[in-house]
């Protein structure tokens, strides 16, 4: 159209023009390389609807398919949409040749936002987030990014409180649960009601310490501190930092998290074999109970980051670890600042390193609301 327009309206008129027991179900265009602006895609079909309606075919079925590459494809479909074509020649997903293209999903979705009754009666509209996952999945054997409109994981995220709803509640619309995204544009009741979502009712989990979070990601983010707060492990390691005492439940949560990354756990492996050793070390009912004492845990692991055994900031670590007070370091308190440390640097591949951050970065910040008893040596 934009090189030859009149030798491909001329095609369009005769195919119109042609007897009705000869004429086809439709027509069927694209923008291969997704190179054209919406605008002058809406005129086109707006021109070959025109001549479709001139010929006496009324009825034909227009369709059109848009690649992506500028990132217009959704756009320039919708006003093509708007401009005579009654239908797309897509996959449910924007997998596809190239970048891929303007999915049937996303450009329905727009439809039912903005108002299109008739897709709702047509389509099971609220199953096709689920669809256009699944399709997704058969066909690059992933899920979607979870940036992906309409059908990634966050696209239903609330990310600024019920400001950041919107006009279309995509949630609601799909029927499932709104996650609220913990970043320092949460509101104190979206970081309260992600606590209890994960890791169920608590005393601590009140408007004041909630309050203190959202200080403490204030002051990682005017110190140059990049972290993430929105996993069960980010989000608990935020509540200890910020003053909260982590709850056994809180651990175990995190504890049994599934780290899809398959290098991770070799690392936690690694460190637990070391944490066997110095179990096995222990005498009576303390060999090999899958806990260690705090002299066992101090010379097998912190040492390194804690000049000696005695003293208050040690005292104020091993505090911070025995998340159930029983006097004893349990793998999953551990295991908690360890998954936390692959949480933030995944690209971690060394278990010294890894013990590192999770000591430097997590549990040394973690300790200082510690408050420890004097005891005379």
């Amino acid at each position: 159209m934009s090189k030859y327009p009149k030798r491909a309206l001329l095609i369009v008129r005769f195919l119109s023009s042609l007897p009705k027991g000869r004429r086809m179900f439709g027509l069927l265009f694209e923008d291969p390389m997704g190179e054209y602006l919406p605008e002058e895609l809406e005129a086109w079909t707006t021109s070959v609807r025109r001549i479709m309606v001139s010929c006496g075919w009324p009825e034909g079925r227009l369709l059109v398919h848009i690649h992506q590459k500028w990132d217009l494809q959704t756009a320039s479909q919708l006003d093509c949409l708007g401009a005579g074509a009654d239908g797309v020649w897509a996959s449910l997903c924007e997998e596809g040749a190239a970048l891929g293209h303007a999915s049937s999903a996303v450009t329905m979705m727009n439809l039912v936002r903005l108002g299109n009754t008739k897709i709702l009666q047509k389509y099971n509209c609220t199953q096709l987030r689920n669809a256009a996952m699944a399709v997704t999945k058969l066909t690059t054997g992933k899920p979607p990014h979870p940036k992906q409109v309409v059908y990634g994981e966050r696209a239903v995220d609330l990310v600024l409180g019920s400001a950041g709803v919107g006009d279309f509640d995509l949630a609601e619309f799909f029927g499932v649960e709104t996650p609220n995204r913990i970043t320092t544009l949460a509101t104190v009741e979206m970081i309260k009601d992600r606590l209890v979502n994960l890791f169920g009712d608590h005393e601590q989990f009140n408007d004041e310490l909630c309050s203190k979070m959202k200080e403490q990601m204030l002051l990682d983010l005017r110190s140059g501190k990049k972290e993430e707060y929105h996993s069960p492990a980010g989000i608990a390691l935020l509540f200890d930092k910020a003053g909260g005492k982590m709850t056994p439940e809180m651990g175990k949560v995190v504890a049994n998290l599934n780290d899809n990354l398959a290098h991770h756990q070799g690392l936690i492996d690694e460190i637990r074999k070391e944490w066997d050793h110095w179990d096995d070390q222990e005498e009576g009912i303390d060999k090999g109970d899958g806990m260690l004492l705090f002299d066992s845990f101090y010379h097998g692991f912190m040492a390194p980051y804690f000049g000696c055994y005695r003293c208050d900031r040690t005292k104020k670590a091993m505090k911070a670890l025995d998340m159930d007070q029983d006097g004893y370091v349990d793998w999953y308190e551990f295991l908690v600042y360890i998954k936390w440390a692959l949480c933030q640097y995944p690209e971690t591949t060394d278990p010294d390193v890894l013990l590192s951050i999770a000591f430097e970065e997590g549990l040394i910040p973690a300790m200082r609301d510690e408050k420890i008893i004097k005891e005379r040596l």
